[in-house]
């Protein structure tokens, strides 16, 4: 008796019928609570510390798993000593494993509360952490930070520190203990130190902070290859030599300081690579051009308007002092409204009066947003002291789309605005 052929109805019964059994057994089997702790620790990682600890009551699978997470994201609303109960017994009743990263944030203090925020440190600092990072916002009273102690940190595990809103002082701005170190972070900080010292830090940032000591900080840092140091208050902290920089990001707006010889560029003479940019109002890295050091190693440089404000004097001083640069890059974008400045500088006028040695120098490119009269300015400059029209380009960025275009010597134009090549400029 030949087989009867099955229906395309039947399997579909068939088939229906396997995948409501599967769906039931999924339905009572808990997916998640089977996957590998890897996994789970990594979802925990997400939560802040209070949900992830409460999530022990889900079954029995997840009652100690907070214990061993080895990300701890501790916030909150309030004063920090109304944390202190679940912060302490937090880092008290976890197990030995080591943390990945510790990150405390909270928005409001007290002058008591930096004895709890001490405490929890040197936990995680046991815990062998590996980032570290106390944000504190706001407080009462004139001075807003938090004032820690005094402390020396120590730990063969720490590559990340960050800290915000704080009062840092002298043993604790000594990292010379923390040999693993790479990446400091100081914002919104008061700093009280005469220096800052790491053997082993690579990256560096110092954002709005205050320095308050009456000396002026030094900042030791050999193997430092990134610098950021933006919107400080006080006396600049002078930067000791950086004999292995290879690339350097110096960037320094709204810095203040007196008249005491160079405190920067000194620092950042040994750099391959360096970006250095400020705001245009800011006078100190032209008033140290005034002792401005050769740049022996520097092959690419990245300026922005600062050095042609307000005129090209500090352009000029800068390329007269790196006998090896290969690149050069200029980023002047400049708005509508802004006005030329008719005042020369006096800090380095008498320093431009040779042309500069530009036999290494490959390639010039000026970044700007449309190639007016100021723009072309710079351009005769160059070629005035000795730069040929033939290694300059222009790079245009249309406001609107905010796509760039290149412009080259060879006439070659991607940018959606006709523009002249260089080298047909009236210079």
């Amino acid at each position: 008796m030949p087989k009867r052929k099955r229906t395309s109805s039947s399997v579909a019964r068939k088939r229906n019928a396997a995948l409501r059994k599967w769906t039931s057994a999924a339905r009572d089997t808990d997916l998640i609570s089977s996957l590998p702790d890897v996994l789970l620790h990594n979802i925990l990682g997400l939560l802040q510390a209070r949900e992830a600890v409460q999530t022990c009551v889900l079954a029995r699978r997840w009652r100690h798993l907070w214990k061993s997470m080895p990300v701890l994201r501790v916030s909150g609303d309030g004063l920090i000593q109304s944390h202190r109960k679940f912060v302490d017994h937090l880092l008290l009743l976890r197990d030995r494993s080591s943390l990945e990263a510790c990150l405390f944030q909270f928005d409001r203090h007290n002058g008591s509360d930096r004895t709890y925020v001490d405490l929890w440190m040197r936990r995680a600092l046991l815990c062998h952490v590996q980032v570290l990072s106390v944000t504190v916002l706001g407080g009462g009273g004139m001075i807003k930070e938090l004032r820690l102690d005094d402390w020396q940190l120590v730990s063969q595990y720490l590559t990340t520190l960050e800290l915000s809103g704080l009062v840092l002082q002298d043993k604790f701005l000594d990292f010379s203990n923390c040999g693993a170190l790479w990446h400091l972070k100081m914002a919104k900080c008061r700093i009280y130190t005469d220096k800052i010292s790491s053997p082993t830090l690579r990256h560096l940032i110092i954002w709005d902070c205050r320095f308050v000591s009456d000396r002026r900080a030094h900042i030791s840092a050999p193997s430092l290859i990134s610098l950021q140091v933006n919107y400080n208050w006080g006396k600049t902290a002078l930067l000791e030599e950086m004999p292995v920089l290879d690339c350097n990001d110096a960037s320094c707006w709204r810095c203040c300081d007196s008249n005491a010889g160079s405190v920067l560029l000194n620092g950042l003479s040994a750099a391959s690579n360096l970006e250095l940019t400020a705001a245009p109002e800011v006078f100190i890295l032209r008033r140290e051009l005034r002792w401005c050091p050769t740049f022996s190693k520097l092959k690419t440089l990245l300026l922005n308007k600062w050095c042609v404000y307000p005129d090209h004097g500090a352009l000029i001083c800068i390329l007269q002092h790196t006998p090896l640069l290969k690149m050069l890059t200029l980023r002047v974008y400049y708005q509508e409204w802004e006005t030329e400045s008719t005042v020369p500088s006096k800090d380095i006028c008498n320093l431009v009066d040779q042309s500069f040695r530009s036999q290494n120098l490959e390639s010039v490119k000026v970044e700007c947003y449309d190639l007016d009269e100021r723009v072309q300015k710079i351009l005769k400059s160059l070629v005035a002291y000795g730069v040929p029209l033939g290694k300059i380009c222009i790079q245009q960025e249309n406001k609107s789309s905010k796509s760039p275009g290149l412009i080259t010597e060879q006439g070659k134009r991607r940018s959606t605005r006709a523009r002249k090549p260089v080298d047909r400029l009236d210079l």
